[in-house]
Order: C-alpha cells, then sequence, then structure tokens
C-alpha cells in the first residue's frame, strides 16, 4: 500500500514537470473540436455550489454543504473527521453520492462519509434536494453529485494551506484543453482543547480541560481526466480517482485516553467514458477497502484488526432524444456487480458479506408548453436487485456458504411541473413515490442489534414538495414547502456515547426553506436562509410518536459580503435549535450558533490569498449532538499561477 502510495505521489509532483517542459518547446497546433460544456444547469437541473472560482475556499465539504438551507451536517472532531449529511430530514443513507456520476457508496452502506473527498480535488458541488441525480434512480431524499475539476485552457497552479491545530495542505493542479491532472494532500493534528464534562451533563464539579488525543490524519487525493477525439464528434475520456486517508480515533465524546487505533481508507474510481453527441457510455469501478486497527483494546473495545472490502464493477449508458419541438426524452440504463467482503484477523467466528447485482432503467421526458412558460418532467425507474448473504472465514474471507438469497424489484416515479421557469417568477411542484434497498451492513447489523421482525423490507417514500422563486439582477428569493412518508424505515443514532439502529414503520418529515438574498451593488451582498423541519417517527411497536434525534427543528444562515477591488470579506452566522439527542426524546439540546469570517485576496500578480477565522466567538465548542469540536480556528492559503 505504502509502494503504491509513494509512486503515485511521485508521478503527480513530476508529471506536471514534465508537461511545463513540453509545452515550454516548439509549439505545433493541433485541431480540436470545441469542447462541450456538461455543467450546464437546465431548468430542472440540480443547485450548483461553487468550490473552484469562488471567493472563499473551503478545506472540506461540509463547510459548503452545511449552509445551504435545509441541509444538516453531522461530524464528529473537526477536520477529517468522519460527517454526513442529511438532506430535509431524511437520513444520511437515504441521500446517494456520485462524483462525476458513479456512485460513492457500497454494498455494506450507503452511508457516505464526507471527509473522504478533499474538496481541492472538485470544481462544484451539484445538489438535487427534489429528485435522485437524473441518471441514477433509489433515493429517498435528495442526491448529491461531486464534479471533479475539469479540462480546459492550459493552467498550472499550486495551492498551500495551513492553519490552527498543525493544519497542513498542498494543491497541485493542470489542466488543458486534452487532460487535467490534481494532487491534494491534507493533514492534521487535530489536538485541541475542549470543556470534558466527564460524561456527567448536569455535574459541573467535575468538568475540567481536556487535550484531544489520536486524534490526527493525513489524506491525499489524486485524479486524472483525458479526452481522446477519435472520430468527429466522437470522443473517449479516460478517468482515475485516488483517495486514502490514515486517521487517529480519538475517546468517543467526553471520554479521553491515549490509545493508538487507526483507521485507513482507500477509495480507487477507474473507468472509460465513450462519447458521441449526448450519447454516453461508461464503465467504471469502485473499489474500496477499509482496515481498523485496534491492537491494545482501548476506547472502551476489543483488541481488533479487521479488513473490509467493497466492490463495485458497472457500466452505463445513456441518451437524449428529441422528441418533438419542446419535447426531449431522457434514457438511462446500467448494471453494477457489488461485493462486500469482509475479513477479521482477531476473533475466530465466522463473518458475513455478500455481493448484489444491480440493473437499473430509468427515463424521463422534458415537455416544454405554452410558449415555454410551462416545464413538465415526467420520470420513471425500475430496478432489479439479486442479493446473496455469504457466510466467510474470518482470516481469509473464503466463502463458508450462502445463507440467504433475496430478490427486490422496485419501482420509483416522479412528476415535476415549473410554470415560468425562465422568468423572474417561477413556481415548482414535484411528488415522488421512490423504494430503496437496504445495503447488508444496515440489513444484517439490524438483526442482530434489534428486537422485532428480522425480515426486513425495502424502505418506501413519498415526497411532495411546493415552491416559489423570484430572480432578478438585485434579490434572489426562494420558498418552498416539503414533506415526506416512509415506511420500514431504517436510520442509526449516532452521539457521544453509543450507536444504536432503529426501524420505524411510518415516518413524517414536514418543512418550509425560506432563502432571500440581496445584492444592491456589485460590491455588496447580503443573504440569509430560514429552515424549519419535523422529522416523526411511529416506531414498531409502540402507539406513540417521537420526533427523530440529529434533526434541528430550526435552522438558519446569514451571510454578508463586501468587494472592494482585489479584496473581498464575507462573514457567515449561524444558528440550531431544538434537537434531540436520540430516540427517547429525554433531552433536548441548547442551541448552538458560530460566527466565521473569510477574507480574500485575488489577483495579487499571479498570487491569490485567502484567509479564515472559525468560530470566533466560542472557545471550547459542542455541536448538536453534543459531540467536542474545536473552538476558535484559523486557517490561511495561497495560490500561485505557475
Amino acid at each position: 500500500m505504502r509502494v503504491l502510495l509513494n509512486a503515485l505521489i511521485s508521478l503527480t509532483f513530476f508529471i506536471p514537470l514534465a508537461l511545463f517542459a513540453k509545452e515550454g518547446g516548439k509549439k505545433k497546433d493541433i485541431k480540436l473540436r470545441p469542447i462541450k460544456v456538461e455543467e450546464e444547469k437546465a431548468d430542472n437541473g440540480p443547485e450548483a455550489i461553487e468550490l473552484e472560482k469562488g471567493n472563499r475556499k473551503f478545506l472540506e465539504l461540509k463547510e459548503a454543504l452545511e449552509e445551504k438551507s435545509g441541509l444538516n451536517v453531522k461530524s464528529f472532531g473537526g477536520l477529517g473527521s468522519y460527517s454526513t449529511l442529511s438532506i430535509r430530514g431524511a437520513d444520511p443513507q437515504h441521500s446517494p453520492f456520485f462524483l462525476d456520476g458513479i456512485p460513492l457508496s457500497g454494498l455494506s452502506s450507503s452511508i457516505f462519509d464526507l471527509s473522504l473527498v478533499p474538496s481541492g480535488q472538485l470544481s462544484h458541488i451539484e445538489l438535487s434536494k427534489d429528485s435522485s441525480n437524473s441518471s441514477n434512480s433509489g433515493g429517498l431524499s435528495g442526491s448529491v453529485d461531486l464534479r471533479s475539476k475539469g479540462l480546459g485552457p492550459i493552467e498550472s497552479t499550486i495551492d498551500l494551506k495551513g492553519g490552527s491545530f498543525g493544519t497542513r495542505g498542498l494543491g497541485i493542479s493542470h489542466r488543458s484543453k486534452s487532460m487535467a491532472l490534481n494532487f491534494n494532500y491534507l493533514g492534521w493534528n487535530g489536538d485541541y482543547e475542549y470543556l470534558n464534562n466527564n460524561g456527567t451533563d448536569n455535574e459541573s464539579s467535575d468538568d475540567r480541560i481536556s487535550k484531544r488525543k489520536n486524534n490526527h490524519f493525513d489524506q491525499v487525493a489524486f485524479s486524472y481526466k483525458g479526452l481522446y477525439p477519435v472520430n468527429g464528434d466522437f470522443q473517449l475520456r479516460p478517468f482515475i480517482h485516488l483517495f486514502f486517508k490514515e486517521q487517529g480515533l480519538p475517546g468517543l465524546g467526553h471520554i479521553e485516553e491515549k490509545n493508538n487505533a487507526k483507521l485507513k481508507s482507500l477509495m480507487l474510481l477507474p473507468g472509460l467514458s465513450v462519447q458521441k453527441g449526448d450519447l454516453k457510455a461508461k464503465v467504471f469501478a469502485n473499489l474500496k477497502e477499509l482496515e481498523y486497527k485496534n491492537p491494545e483494546g482501548s476506547l472502551g473495545l476489543a483488541k481488533n484488526h479487521r479488513v473490509d472490502k467493497d466492490q463495485s464493477i458497472g457500466a452505463s449508458v445513456e441518451d437524449t432524444f428529441e422528441l418533438y419541438d419542446g419535447l426531449d426524452l431522457f434514457a438511462h440504463a446500467s448494471y453494477a456487480h457489488h461485493s462486500y467482503l469482509p475479513k477479521d484477523l482477531v476473533f475466530p467466528d465466522p463473518i458475513y458479506g455478500g455481493n448484489r447485482n444491480e440493473i437499473k432503467a430509468n427515463a424521463r421526458l422534458t415537455l416544454k408548453v405554452f410558449g415555454n412558460s410551462l416545464l413538465l418532467a415526467p420520470s420513471t425507474s425500475f430496478s432489479k436487485s439479486m442479493d446473496k448473504k455469504l457466510k466467510l472465514a474470518p482470516k481469509d474471507g473464503q466463502t463458508l456458504e450462502t445463507e440467504e438469497k433475496k430478490d427486490f424489484d422496485l419501482f420509483s416515479f416522479s412528476f415535476m411541473l415549473k410554470a415560468f421557469p425562465n422568468k423572474r417568477w417561477s413556481a415548482m411542484a414535484f411528488i415522488s413515490y421512490d423504494s430503496r434497498v437496504p445495503d447488508f451492513l444496515e440489513l444484517y447489523s439490524v438483526r442482530g442489534l434489534m428486537s422485532g421482525n428480522p425480515d426486513l423490507k425495502e424502505e418506501k417514500g413519498l415526497r411532495l414538495n411546493i415552491g416559489a422563486e423570484h430572480n432578478s439582477k438585485s434579490i434572489k428569493f426562494r420558498s418552498a414547502l416539503f414533506q415526506s412518508w416512509m415506511e420500514n424505515m431504517i436510520y442509526w443514532t449516532q452521539n457521544a456515547q453509543r450507536v444504536t439502529v432503529s426501524q420505524n414503520k411510518k415516518a413524517r418529515t414536514i418543512g418550509v426553506e425560506n432563502e432571500i438574498e440581496l445584492r444592491p451593488s456589485g460590491w455588496a451582498l447580503a443573504s440569509t436562509s430560514l429552515t424549519w423541519q419535523r422529522s416523526i417517527s411511529k416506531k414498531e411497536g409502540f402507539s406513540f410518536n417521537k420526533q427523530i434525534p440529529h434533526r434541528p427543528t430550526w435552522k438558519s444562515v446569514s451571510k454578508g459580503e463586501l468587494s472592494y477591488g482585489k479584496l473581498s470579506m464575507t462573514y457567515v452566522f449561524s444558528y440550531q435549535q431544538g434537537v434531540f439527542l436520540d430516540e427517547a426524546n429525554y433531552k433536548l439540546q441548547k442551541a448552538q450558533n458560530t460566527h466565521d469570517l473569510y477574507l480574500a485576496l485575488k489577483g495579487l500578480g499571479r498570487y491569490n490569498l485567502n484567509f479564515a477565522i472559525k468560530n470566533i466567538a466560542n472557545s471550547f465548542y459542542e455541536d448538536y449532538i453534543r459531540y467536542p469540536l474545536p473552538g476558535r480556528t484559523l486557517y490561511f492559503g495561497v495560490e500561485a499561477s505557475l
């Protein structure tokens, strides 16, 4: 593993240097067909969150996502820590994540860790709160597609980062019209101080100041994207993405002890895309390996050494057809084989894994009528999954027997109506029915952890969203009412002390989002958003309803931005209130608020400078599930064009 990692780092440094030398020699004119822009937002397309070209530079994905209305990020320990995203009250596994359209979740779990992909590798994020990704189905909530940095005019940059608690970073990128190379390193010591309540929330006499231990991480990421025109508009686009991370594991919540528990994660995504006009075909793989070591049996757990392999290999094809003037048909089909093969190098008992063959097909019509004043977009999808549960030998992962087979036939449907999509005022209505197969980690872990009916069925969800928005040069306004009803809902409750799994016969979420952005002049911008939501569950065997934990009832984010010449300053205030710690609803958490300040100085010759002070007002800080996080932190960065 270390040899492979060192080789990739070396190649990442030396390939750009060789390219710079080559481009400085004798130039030869090469005729290339015009590059088609693929990230153009359609009338019913996702919302784009800019990462590469914005005034602010985010160190992590969670920084950019947690500011959006209707989204809640749960993080365990600051920079580089395990983080998950909830969209409009849904559980994290209900919102699929993609990288350039490739599914990032595997068979073991649909929950995606935001810390695995550094923001320096990405151009922007495409966020869909209503429907699932246009070329993928099965999301009971919205979806997130991470878009990597792509091709463009010849440009080479180097980016240096630093900050509190040993934060350090390095980014190198090179792009041209035929290739793009990106490398990022990010590390952190994580030795921040926090107020340790010793696990007694209501007793202050034993409170003390502690310092986080074994909370470091080091992370590298590399990507390559190429473009090879073959004949006319026929193109070959190879790609490869590599993400590697090694981190220590601190104590749970306010428990602090010296330990050497470690977690290593590797994710490799190679593939090839073939494109001719609107016709696109893709073959891809998502190869993940997670290694957990706890040689001393610390953290209150037994000694352990476990290696999990979660692999997916698939292919997809999609095309867009213009049936009539104003009527388009988008069609997508895919096949994927998933396998989950864990190894336990300490305990002798058999362990469980499995594999899944999955076929998906979906289609979406887009109809514009009344002079493009009304947009109708019905879509439907079908998927068939064939699962096998395998009993494995713990040491080598060899199959001992096939314990169970399951087939899932799933059907989904959605319909969107948008009035006046190209006018200043527009209105939208969206309704969908989705179903989802429980993943192996959920399906078989739940069987071991909960009582009741172990034969879990697929999760089903019905969603209804109604909204209106106004767009003009000086003001943007958006308001939405969202509701969802779910059956057989599985969700994980993870807080500072324990992890539990629950299954609800029925669950309902209702909420309202309001966003307004004012730009009275070219040098000033102000925006604010307010989200109210309630997620209620009816658990199997209980006659009363409970609010699902970890969902803030109120969330507000206000931003102000001033620009003068090359200098810009952004202030962000975030507020959350009304969160229950777990499903017993016995503990309502106190309100949380943060103040952040960002400064950027662009165009100083070949240099861009940025500076950030996070959580200005708090020396100590806890998130909304009482997990201790770093208080006031400082970050800076220098970007240079080569």
